[in-house]
């Protein structure tokens, strides 16, 4: 059960990761384009603002608990969840036809996705912040090994959805 835990956390901070690194470049880009705009004033207070716009992104960008990156994370791991709950569903019907889910309605299929989803992420990453201890040591991980489980962390959302996309033509 630990390397699941540790697994999954590491995947969820390759998606926290990623999105933070997105949104740092994004902030640059705004950043400069607000500089260049932003011309005729006397340098000073260019600078200035430059040096409190940069690091008013990256501590917006690198805060744990209520950064954007780590809501988009969420989401994230969430569709994951979602995508190999329904890829599961799909391929148990190929071998019992009743369980098949176009048979139901959509609050039954609601809840049909959102208790898994909620209670394995709950569980594993949210329960007690569990998730923060794990973020801690991950940060102390090089910059080589952090960019290398990004790609693993997307590889694995693009795996999911091609097994669902799978599981489908099967089904």
């Amino acid at each position: 059960m630990k390397q699941i835990r540790f697994f999954w956390n590491r995947m969820y901070y390759g998606f926290f990761d990623y999105h933070s690194r997105t949104q740092m470049f994004l902030f640059k880009i705004v950043g400069r384009l607000t500089l260049f705009l932003l011309q005729k004033i006397d340098t000073a207070k260019r600078e200035k603002w430059r040096v409190n716009y940069n690091v008013a992104a990256r501590t917006l960008s690198s805060d744990t608990k209520r950064s954007t990156a780590i809501r988009i994370a969420d989401v994230t791991m969430m569709a994951f969840t979602a995508l190999l709950t329904w890829t599961f569903i799909n391929l148990l019907s190929m071998f019992f036809p009743g369980v098949a889910l176009y048979h139901v309605d959509k609050i039954t299929f609601l809840i049909i996705t959102a208790i898994p989803c909620l209670s394995i992420n709950y569980l594993i990453l949210w329960k007690k912040d569990r998730y923060l201890r794990y973020f801690k040591l991950f940060q102390k991980a090089s910059r080589k090994s952090n960019m290398i489980w990004i790609f693993i962390s997307m590889m694995c959302l693009v795996l999911a959805i091609t097994l669902f996309i799978i599981s489908l033509i099967v089904m």
